[in-house]
């Protein structure tokens, strides 16, 4: 399923895994204020074997509107997109993403895009209207695509 609004896609196994698989429970998610520390989970570079290391990230700015994000701190970490951070008391407060902004640029590149961290709580919403089922998932892509055809004959 995508999930134009957030710029999320979330994707299905073929098969069923035969054990549980892992994962963050999103319903326990936390808030974060500006200067608030976060603690993300990263997958290092093939250079690094793609061991598994946490890095101290802090919340310089809040964004409010037009929806709640995020904006890090710049200190060069290893996180990167698709990295969850958590507040120091354990809950999930959000994911890394690229976030880009439409429009002519002020003169600087970094002026249209940040890395930004999308609340967990806005995932979990978009998370829970992906499909049940491959069948549901299937009918909802057509559903999608008629959709984008109908908006391109707008255009």
């Amino acid at each position: 399923m995508r999930d134009k609004d957030l710029d999320l896609a979330f994707l299905r196994p073929i098969k069923k895994p035969d054990a549980p698989v892992t994962f963050i429970d999103l319903t326990n998610s936390g808030e974060a204020r500006v200067l608030d520390q976060l603690i993300t989970l990263n997958r290092l570079g093939k250079v690094a074997q793609r061991v598994h290391s946490a890095s101290i990230e802090h919340v310089d700015a809040v964004v409010t509107k037009p929806k709640k994000f995020y904006i890090p701190g710049s200190e060069a970490t290893a996180t990167r997109s698709g990295c969850p951070a958590f507040s120091l008391d354990g809950k999930i407060v959000g994911f890394f993403v690229m976030r880009t902004a439409k429009g002519r640029s002020s003169g600087a590149a970094s002026d249209n895009v940040a890395s930004i961290i999308l609340p967990a709580e806005d995932v979990h919403k978009a998370a829970l209207q992906a499909p049940a089922t491959p069948e549901k998932a299937k009918e909802e892509e057509k559903k999608v695509d008629k959709e984008e055809k109908q908006a391109e004959k707008k255009q």
